[in-house]
């Protein structure tokens, strides 16, 4: 009867053993054509949590520019943080990173990156946490444009027109252009 088998040889299988059988005593009675039947010393059953990987928060964030950094936390796992991991791309390949904390700061990363913390609890396999997103904004360069083919003469005013990749319009700032300033300001 399940999850036993091969209950009468030498050698019986519990398949699978439940967090449940943990501290469960086994013993073997053998029989025989001889009596008293031969009964050995009971043996206890250890069955661990399996390595339970847990969740990364945030599960998306996003940063703008390569001047950024970021805090991940991980909850909800059993076991130990072993390492956490990091890819470019969701499938992978996975990098390990030597940080064996709950938490796990980035800082300025340049593209979209995937996180995940590898945990294990005892000598169970190891599992992956959930996998958190941080998309990668590259900022947009902002560009200062004259007012184009017209020559601007000492005192009289101009036009400056900013524009930025991500603004609806561009910008218009008066300037008045003074004959103590260098081209290069």
């Amino acid at each position: 009867m399940a999850p036993y088998s091969n209950v009468t040889t030498s050698t019986m299988t519990i398949n699978p053993a439940a967090i449940g059988m943990d501290g469960y005593y086994y013993r073997c009675v053998v029989t025989g054509t001889c009596a008293p039947n031969a009964t050995s010393n009971p043996a206890r059953l250890s069955v661990a949590a399996a390595s339970t990987g847990g969740s990364v928060t945030p599960a998306t964030s996003q940063v703008c520019g390569t001047t950024n950094t970021g805090l991940l936390t991980l909850s909800g796992h059993v076991g130990n943080v072993i390492r956490w991991e990091s890819a470019t791309n969701i499938a992978g390949p996975w990098t390990a990173i030597a940080n064996t904390t709950t938490t796990y700061t980035f800082v300025n990363i340049t593209q979209t990156t995937y996180y995940r913390a590898v945990v294990q609890f005892g000598s169970c396999a190891p599992g992956n946490s959930t996998i958190a997103t941080v998309t990668f904004t590259a900022s947009s360069p902002i560009v200062i444009v004259a007012d184009p083919g017209t020559t601007i003469c000492a005192g009289d005013p101009t036009l400056l027109t900013v524009h930025e990749g991500n603004i609806a319009g561009p910008l218009t700032i008066p300037l008045v252009a003074k004959p103590a300033l260098s081209p290069e300001a």
